[in-house]
């Protein structure tokens, strides 16, 4: 009998828990799926309606709008009957969890994909994450995170350790893969060398991405690399229209090593573009998509050691502490050195990164586990 599964989400714009409610919902079978975002449409609310997915926006510009909205959600929820809601992110865990249980739905999952949180984060997330600590007593019948250490930093942020579940991001091989065809369009593109050493950021401009971070390593890197190479910066407000962005690069004298491409929607081309992937958070980061998706495109990563990125990348990548440009720099320079003095060990790496992701992070997986863990 198939399952009746509404989920619950904050928005539907270009994140990271937004991609993977969008594959989970489109490669799943098993059950009926229904979308509810408490904001806007977005990037996969367009997508999953184009998949013929029902999909719900509850945003409003107006004042009544915005104070009527967990009464719309309400009436929502009595209207589908779902058998089961998955809420995605701390917002619609605190309003779907609690409506939802008021509208009398028994089986009720919330959604962590967030890892650790600062003094930077909003005031008002931080006030949200503080009741559903105490509301996850109540309201959930499970608490499914993405990462295990998300698992443990929510425990000690007061949350319920008997209701936690992790299952880990899945991802499809056929979205993201290596093709030497797509390499050379894009280089050709955007006018780099084929020899050309390539390293990429794919992150929105944003303190917790830590861009400043990246660019300090690669002040280091200039500095005792003689060898030509260029920085690919993709994602929201990493453009020529970003004043702050280029600030900081003219501040370390770096800009014309970067070539800054805003928001793009082809990702996998832009992870056969480069060589090397950067991730350079500070916190925040539960599983990140990004190192995933690069290393099924066959690119190694450099990341910090956020969230899960270190179990992510294992031994075929780098890892380096949060904020320590300088370590950074040393993971960045040596895989350098490997790309450009041993050939045979870089292709290795390469073909392990895509290996170690289809073993172990599918999006049958994912599914299966969430499927197995509702069902309980």
């Amino acid at each position: 009998m198939r399952n009746k599964v509404l989920h619950i989400i904050t928005g539907l714009g270009n994140g990271g828990a937004e991609a993977v409610l969008y594959r989970f919902v489109i490669n799943d079978c098993e059950n009926e799926h229904i979308v509810i975002s408490l904001t806007d449409y977005g990037k996969y609310g367009v997508l999953l309606k184009e998949n013929n997915v029902p999909t719900y926006s509850l945003f409003s510009k107006t004042f009544f709008g915005f104070i009527s909205m967990p009464f719309r959600l309400y009436f929502l929820i009595i209207k589908i009957k779902p058998g089961i809601i998955q809420t995605w992110m701390y917002h619609a865990d605190f309003f779907g969890g609690i409506i939802g249980k008021i509208a009398g739905v028994k089986n009720i999952y919330w959604g962590i994909h967030n890892s650790t949180l600062t003094t930077s984060s909003k005031l008002y997330t931080r006030i949200i994450v503080k009741l559903c600590g105490f509301l996850s007593n109540y309201i959930p019948s499970g608490i499914i995170s993405c990462s295990e250490k998300s698992i443990s930093v929510h425990i000690n942020l007061g949350y319920d350790r008997t209701k936690f579940i992790c299952v880990n991001n899945g991802y499809s091989s056929n979205e993201f893969f290596p093709d030497p065809l797509i390499r050379s369009e894009f280089r050709n593109k955007y006018k780099i060398k084929s020899g050309q050493f390539v390293i990429g950021m794919v992150a929105r401009f944003d303190s917790q991405k830590d861009p400043e971070n990246f660019f300090s390593a690669i002040k280091f890197f200039e500095n005792h690399v003689l060898s030509d190479y260029t920085c690919v910066l993709v994602g929201a407000g990493m453009d020529n229209s970003n004043i702050e962005l280029i600030e900081l690069l003219k501040l370390r004298g770096i800009e014309s090593k970067f070539l800054l491409l805003g928001q793009l929607n082809n990702i996998n081309h832009v992870m056969n573009g480069i060589d090397l992937l950067v991730l350079s958070s500070r916190y925040g980061e539960a599983f990140p998509n990004v190192i995933a998706e690069a290393m099924l495109a066959e690119t190694p990563c450099v990341t910090t050691d956020v969230g899960d990125s270190a179990i992510l990348v294992s031994n075929f990548g780098w890892v380096a502490p949060p904020s320590n440009s300088l370590k950074l720099y040393e993971c960045i320079l040596e895989s350098f050195y490997e790309f450009s003095n041993n050939h045979e060990l870089w292709s290795i790496r390469k073909a392990n990164c895509r290996s170690r992701i289809k073993r172990h992070f599918t999006i049958e997986k994912m599914i299966s586990y969430y499927n197995l863990n509702w069902k309980k």
